[in-house]
């Protein structure tokens, strides 16, 4: 025989070691089979239903996520709207205050012109007054002297008294 190949025998201790544990599987293999399909099915039954569950949980997630998002979206639509809303009313109050500011500031002018007219009214019937009054006094002023100087009143002066009289009211009534 040659090294390296011989052939390969076996001894009895091997042959019966082989033996026990054919026997050994065999017994396990025999009562045992049930029980290891069982555990194996109940495995994977177990898996199936965690994988179909974390399916469910994954969609379920999706549909919160998307509905998170369209109140995001309306949010923003509300807060653009609300925006809009306080801008215009903003708008038409800021109008309606200068309209009435303006509507205001007429009452005031026009009060104001009233009142103008009404004192430059007074002051032109005073001003009349005082010139009639001023005119009466020369007159009287000018009988008395023609009187003192032992003189009557003639015609003439009575005439030219008259006429200046005239003259200045009507400069002064406008007439």
């Amino acid at each position: 025989m040659s090294v390296g190949h011989e052939a390969a025998a076996w001894s009895v201790k091997e042959w019966y070691t082989l033996a026990h544990v054919t026997v050994i599987v065999g017994i396990v293999y025999f009562f045992g089979k049930t029980a290891i399909k069982g555990a194996l099915e109940s495995r994977r039954s177990g898996i199936k239903q965690k994988l179909i569950e974390t399916k469910e949980q994954l969609s379920a997630l999706q549909v919160e996520i998307q509905q998170a998002r369209e109140k995001i979206k309306n949010i923003d639509d509300e807060k653009q709207a609300l925006i809009s809303k306080v801008e215009h009313e903003g708008r038409k109050l800021s109008e309606k205050l200068i309209s009435e500011a303006e509507k205001t500031a007429e009452r005031i002018l026009a009060d104001a012109k009233l009142a103008a007219k009404s004192e430059v009214t007074s002051y032109q019937n005073k001003l009349r007054q005082d010139i009639v009054e001023a005119s009466l006094a020369k007159t009287m002023e000018s009988l008395n002297a023609d009187k003192k100087s032992g003189g009557d009143l003639t015609k003439k002066l009575h005439s030219q008294l008259v006429d200046k009289f005239v003259r200045e009211a009507s400069r002064v009534f406008h007439v």
